[in-house]
Order: structure tokens, then sequence, then C-alpha cells
């Protein structure tokens, strides 16, 4: 399922997709989660409730008052990501007071005040929800409820867009101090990060996401929009299906990730790295591995 401004999609296979006209049809929906048979997704403007849930696989929606809206019915917050882990969903917002909300049933939500950073991307692993950040302030923060979160001092120096879980470790996409991509990963749970710079200035990688032993990450601009990693440190790069094509959603999910992009005439992505085999596929071949990025040149050269 995916969502987008003013509509969301669905899919039962990454390939064939049906549009769907949300009942919050104004909304710049930015993200969405799974869990508990509900997909939740959240919106960061326009005039309707900015929060949805979906009990039928995104086929039809109904909204739900975000934490801000249920003080004083205005809708104040940023609402940009939204994961769910521990049994709850948890969202954050880039403005206002109490920039992350929670909810157990995706209808009910109450505000957090952990006022940071422009909080940007959220992700949940092993117990624990690691959250990250652009802008002044606090830029990561971690919390094993969703409730109760540890503002970390960063060491790192780097403005985060996204982060990701996977293999016992956090990664988290964003730049540099020098305003260059880089990765960041933890192995302690999101306490301590180590930076890892990555080789093009031109790529910004907004999205990252972990499954079947990789974690991938898209970008909105540079070329080879694509990469990948199986620790997190070592990255292998790779050209998109549309490499002029802005990548902001990546998910997991029926042994492939499904990426989707505004500004293109291929919007959606599919690629899959089984646990069986190494390297990337696309459309059921090879296109690179690690190793050996001969596939990749072919395809890019037919």
């Amino acid at each position: 399922v995916s969502v987008g401004k003013k509509a969301s999609c669905w899919s039962d296979n990454g390939s064939t997709w049906n549009e769907v006209t949300t009942v919050e049809n104004t909304n710049n929906w930015r993200d969405i989660a799974y869990g508990n048979g509900k997909f939740v997704a959240v919106a960061s403007s326009g005039a309707g409730r900015r929060a949805m849930y979906s009990t039928n696989g995104g086929q039809s929606w109904t909204g739900a008052k975000t934490s801000d809206e249920q003080i004083d019915g205005t809708k104040t917050h940023q609402w940009f990501s939204i994961a769910y882990g521990g049994n709850k969903f948890v969202s954050l917002s880039r403005v206002g007071t109490d920039r992350i909300m929670y909810s157990e049933d995706a209808i009910t939500w109450t505000g957090v005040s952990n006022d940071g950073g422009t909080w940007e991307g959220i992700a949940y692993g092993n117990g624990r929800f690691v959250a990250v950040a652009t802008g002044a302030g606090t830029r990561i923060s971690y919390s094993d409820d969703g409730i109760s979160w540890t503002n970390l001092t960063d060491t790192t120096n780097m403005q985060f867009y996204w982060v990701a879980y996977g293999k016992g470790r956090f990664v988290a996409t964003g730049i540099d101090n020098q305003g260059k991509p880089a990765v960041a990963y933890s192995t302690d749970m999101g306490v301590n990060w180590t930076t890892v710079a990555l080789p093009d200035d031109s790529n910004s990688w907004r999205r990252i996401e972990y499954g079947a032993g990789h974690f991938v990450a898209t970008s909105v601009t540079g070329t080879e929009r694509i990469m990948w990693s199986e620790n997190g440190i070592d990255w292998t790069r790779g050209e998109a299906t549309d490499d002029a094509a802005k990548w902001r959603g990546l998910a997991w999910g029926d042994d492939k990730f499904v990426a989707v992009s505004e500004q293109s005439r291929k919007p959606v992505m599919t690629l899959y790295a089984p646990d069986e085999k190494t390297g990337l596929y696309y459309d059921n071949e090879l296109i690179g591995t690690e190793g050996n990025l001969q596939p990749l040149f072919e395809k890019v050269n037919e």
C-alpha cells in the first residue's frame, strides 16, 4: 500500500496498482505503517484529519484525529513518518509541541513531549524505537515504549533523513557536516553511532529499509539512485528503473522491495534479494553484486 497527495494505491503483487481516493482527500500523505491488521498513514498538510487507517488492505480508509487536533481542533503538526512496534503506532512531526504521538488502535492518539530537531524518520527493532532528525537540537532519540524518550548528543554531526533496523543494528541515511551524503550505524540499540562516508556528492539518500539480509536505500537526486549493503557499512550502487525519478518511498514485503517515486514515467520499482542468493535483482534478473557489477552494466547498455 502506498500513499501520496490526496490519494492512495494498493497492490497484491507490487506490479499492478489500484488507486483509491482517500477519505481525507485534501491531505499530503507522507508515510504509512502496518501493524495489528491495519495500515495507518499520516499527513504533513491538508484540511482533513491527518491520520487514517485501513483494515482491508488499503481499499478503503477511515480518518482519525491526531493528538494536536484532539487538543483544540486545530491541525498544526506536520506528521512525517510512522512506525509500528511493541503493540503501538508511533508517529513523528517536523514542527509543533509534543512532536511525537502514539496509539494502540490508530484511532485515539496521545502526544508526547519531545521537541528536538525536525523529526524525519523512525524505525522499530528489537524492542526499541529510534527517531532521527535534521535541523538544530536533538537529532537522535530512542524509546523502548514510544512514550518515554531519551535524547542523545549527536557525535556524528549528521543531518538524518531516515532510519531502518536489521541484523542487530540501526542504519540511518543523511548528510554529514560538509553537506555530503553519508550513512551512520549503531550496533548498541541506537546509543552510539559511527559515520560512513559515501563516494558521490550528488545523491540525496532519503529512504532506507531492511529485508532479506540487505539494507536498501533510494535517492531523490544524482545518478545510480539505489544502493544496497549487507552490513550498513559497505555499499554497492545501481541504476534505478528511472534514474531521473525522485524515489521517496520504499518498503519490504512478500520477498521484495517496492520503491515509489514522484515525477516519473515509471513511478514504481520492484527489487528483491533472496536469502539463498547474493546480490540485487530486478524483475527476476540479477543486476549486480558487491563483487561484480557487470550484470548491471550489461543491463544499462541494452
